[in-house]
């Protein structure tokens, strides 16, 4: 499947030919490139998307370069609301993301949230939170240490012996128990620095 296809109603186009997008207030998704150094705000001004609700996704390949992403650009942790997007991944996982990048939302992977200091360095894991583990059941939270560590709901159910719909109830009954718009804050305040 192409992105075309994935998104038949979207204006596709490339910023490196001199064409601009028209401002229809819709949300723009703006895919930064491994090794372009300029920062979001230049962007945002060279593409005239300053009025605009605009998600900028740092794609990277590998871990290296990941680590430059954040050797150049995240020195002091990311922007808010900065997405990072792996490249070496399935395809549909691929468009899954762009879609949340369309509905505004951001997204860390578990290997960049490492990076952020969100997670304890010895374990790769979140600091226990006894508040969180207060409004969840035992079961929520198991599903939600798994989707912080980016684990999708096939395997978040593979690895509990759920159903894949059990899970997605899990995760709505999360948002909604920790007051959050999606996953990604759910995980985010599970991982949080001080929890």
């Amino acid at each position: 499947m192409t992105i075309g296809q994935a998104f038949p109603d979207a204006p596709l186009l490339r910023v490196d030919d001199g064409t601009r997008p028209a401002d229809t207030g819709a949300i723009r998704v703006v895919l930064v490139a491994p090794g372009v150094s300029r920062d979001e705000q230049s962007l945002r001004e060279d593409l005239d998307l300053t009025s605009t609700k605009v998600i900028f996704a740092h794609c990277y390949d590998d871990e290296s370069d990941l680590d430059a992403l954040f050797e150049t650009r995240f020195t002091n942790g990311a922007s808010a609301g900065a997405s990072f997007l792996p490249m070496a991944i399935r395809t549909d996982v691929w468009i899954s993301l762009l879609k949340l990048f369309l509905l505004g939302q951001p997204y860390i992977p578990a290997e960049a949230i490492c990076r952020l200091g969100l997670s304890t360095p010895e374990t790769g894991r979140p600091s226990p939170d006894a508040a969180i583990r207060e409004k969840l059941t035992a079961r929520e939270f198991e599903v939600l240490s798994l989707a912080a560590h980016g684990r999708q709901n096939k395997i978040i159910a593979d690895a509990l012996d759920l159903s894949e719909h059990t899970v997605k109830l899990h995760m709505h009954h999360i948002i909604k128990k920790l007051g959050v718009r999606n996953r990604t804050e759910a995980a985010r305040l599970l991982m949080a620095p001080g929890r």
